[in-house]
């Protein structure tokens, strides 16, 4: 009896890279329109990174996270996570949807 169990494993993996990639795709985009710009370092900075294990939208500027979360003299102006929120219709057609 042949065991089709390590094909089938690389098919889901490579199905998942692609899904995530889509994903990280969708929100990075979001974040960037709602990021504030000055200098547009920050918006330009936004990035995502996908795997058939997931994905991590974010950026390498220091001064991103006082932006999202503010400081103690300063509210912040959240964009990494309003472009989650607002991505998570496209997301569900990403997650729920058939294979590519």
């Amino acid at each position: 009896m042949k065991s089709y169990r390590a094909a089938t494993l690389k098919s889901i993996r490579s199905e998942m890279a692609k899904r995530h990639t889509a994903a990280g795709i969708t929100v990075e985009n979001a974040a960037k329109r709602n990021a504030p710009v000055d200098t547009g370092r920050l918006r330009s900075s936004i990035t995502s990174d996908a795997d058939a294990d997931g994905v991590v939208i974010g950026t390498n500027v220091n001064y991103a996270i006082f932006q999202e979360k503010g400081t103690r003299h300063q509210e912040g102006t959240p964009f990494l996570v309003p472009g989650l929120v607002e991505s998570i219709p496209k997301l569900r057609d990403v997650y729920g949807g058939k294979p590519s």
